[in-house]
């Protein structure tokens, strides 16, 4: 009698353990599935932005990356995505006095994607894709670099100077 007791307690542990994995499973399916992408529909060689406008990145906006790797070393940083959607801040930059530059290199291997410097809620400078550019000014102020992308593959790498 004890033995068929101790075998109902397990089996009734082992379902409660397959239903809670299956919960589990279907929680981040669901979790998964709404975390959407922007799709690209302006063709593969086109990398400006088709759904994002330039307002989107004065709100705040949802940002989806799959595969992101950034490394910082001294005032060098590189970012790496494998798909982006959104639009993300990833630098705020206090300049005080003296001058700031920044340096960047964007390659984008697919999607659409823009790289922006924004001052006092203004956008002063659209970095090139596919192409090292830079930005030099001496206005004090609080600055902020921000991208938008489109279901976007790329690499970033930067540099802050002040």
């Amino acid at each position: 009698m004890m033995m068929i007791k101790i075998n109902l307690f397990i089996k009734k542990e082992i379902m409660y353990k397959k239903l809670f994995l299956v919960l589990l499973f279907i929680s981040v399916l669901l979790t998964l599935t709404s975390c959407g992408q922007i799709e690209d529909i302006n063709g593969s060689n086109d990398y400006s932005l088709n759904t994002l406008t330039d307002e989107d990145f004065f709100i705040n906006t949802n940002v989806v990356k799959i595969g992101s790797v950034t490394t910082r070393f001294n005032n060098t940083v590189k970012i790496s995505v494998k798909k982006m959607s959104g639009v993300d801040r990833i630098e705020k930059i206090n300049l005080s006095l003296g001058s700031l530059t920044i340096t960047t290199n964007l390659n984008v291997t697919s999607g659409n994607i823009k790289l922006v410097l924004i001052m006092n809620d203004t956008i002063i400078k659209e970095f090139k894709i596919n192409a090292e550019d830079s930005y030099t000014g001496t206005i004090s102020g609080n600055y902020e670099l921000k991208i938008a992308a489109e279901s976007a593959k790329f690499n970033l790498s930067y540099t802050i100077e002040k």
